[in-house]
């Protein structure tokens, strides 16, 4: 089994999707964009607001961002627990694996709030958005087989919540980058 997943994680790194696999990934992700966005602004959870810190902190979260939560969320609930397109998965197992993976992402999120004690981590809104989040990059995984695919999305959406809309206030401890 271990060496099945390890296989499987190996082909998600050396996948690269053709011409037509990113456009229907990236026409699913407009599609998830724009309802988060609608969403966001309707609930008042996102708002146009650039993101004050200094500099270096400005300069250093895209690339944070990209191997956490980018990387390492979308290899755990992707990767690993998703069967590669290669492998011989029945539409049952794909769809029970979806789910798991799925709900394995969506609460980590709460769990994470009360570790890091981070309340937007817990935010209903913030919830939804994860889950049509993990269903996007799901999806994406198992249509294109790359890892590239659903871990530029999720970095895609962090960096934009976090830099433009509004989510750097949203992630302050108080006292602790003040």
């Amino acid at each position: 089994m271990l060496n099945v997943r390890l296989r499987s994680i190996r082909l998600a790194f050396k996948t690269f999707p053709e011409r037509r696999t990113w456009r229907g990934c990236l026409g699913l992700f407009g599609v998830y964009a724009l309802c988060a966005l609608l969403i966001g602004w309707a609930t008042g959870f996102c708002r146009l607001e650039l993101m004050k810190a200094s500099a270096w902190v400005i300069a250093s979260t895209p690339v944070v961002l990209l191997v956490t939560p980018s990387l390492v969320e979308e290899v755990l609930y992707r990767a690993v627990l998703l069967p590669h397109p290669v492998e011989a998965a029945s539409p049952r197992t794909k769809l029970v694996w979806s789910s798991v993976s799925l709900v394995a992402f969506v609460a980590s999120h709460p769990v994470n709030g009360l570790v890091s004690r981070r309340a937007v981590f817990l935010d209903p809104v913030f919830l939804v958005l994860a889950t049509l989040l993990g269903i996007v990059c799901t999806l994406t995984y198992l249509r294109s087989g790359s890892i590239w695919v659903p871990m530029l999305f999720h970095w895609l959406t962090v960096v934009v919540w976090i830099m433009f809309l509004g989510g750097w206030q949203k992630l302050m401890i108080p006292g602790v980058w003040e």
